[in-house]
């Protein structure tokens, strides 16, 4: 199977301790009173995951939710094989 690329969202603040992440990304964001949210998948790489055809693409995708996104404060781009997801 081809490899494609999925983006899994953390929303801790750099040198913070605990456990916040969003989770793997959709592709899709929302707004609400102005603040810009990426839907997510909060454990599981699913069917609405968005996934990405090359690191490069995944990476690109990722700054750019850095800049459009502020709760969004770093990011992980993992490596998957092309069908591989799970239901809820």
């Amino acid at each position: 199977m081809a490899k494609k690329y999925v983006i899994y969202l953390d929303s801790r603040y750099p040198g913070t301790a605990g456990y916040n992440s969003y989770g793997y990304w959709s592709g899709k964001t929302y707004t609400v009173i102005g603040g810009t949210f990426p839907v997510h998948t909060r454990d599981f790489i699913t069917c609405d995951t968005k996934k990405y055809k090359s690191y490069t693409r995944a990476r690109q995708g990722a700054e750019a939710l850095l800049e459009k996104c502020a709760y969004v404060w770093k990011y992980q781009i993992e490596e998957i094989d092309d069908g591989q997801f799970e239901t809820e």
